[in-house]
């Protein structure tokens, strides 16, 4: 199993989407903020980019699941990433309406 024993590669490629994912976490606050003039809270940022490196995790694992190539797995990474909680909350209801 590649988790247990990875190659130097694929070590790489799983920081690289943990970052990408971070990231999208970063420009998903900035694409939210309402306005202007609402302060910049560390908190919220913080909140925002564990909940998106969790999404964009799971992004990697499941582009990883189907057979995408490298980039694209980096690439849906990001988009996870950048959907944040949007995107935890329909995979949990694709889980649950499978489990049903």
């Amino acid at each position: 199993m590649i988790l247990l024993n990875p190659e130097e590669g694929q070590a790489l490629l799983w920081l690289l989407i943990g970052g990408i994912s971070a990231w999208g976490g970063l420009v998903n606050y900035i694409l939210n903020k309402k306005s202007p003039d609402n302060k910049i809270k560390s908190s919220d940022i913080i909140s925002n980019i564990l909940i998106s490196s969790f999404a964009g995790l799971m992004g990697g694992l499941i582009s990883s699941e189907i057979g995408l190539t490298e980039h694209m797995t980096l690439i849906m990474s990001g988009l996870f990433g950048s959907m944040g909680g949007s995107v935890i909350l329909i995979l949990q209801n694709l889980v649950s309406k499978h489990l049903r």
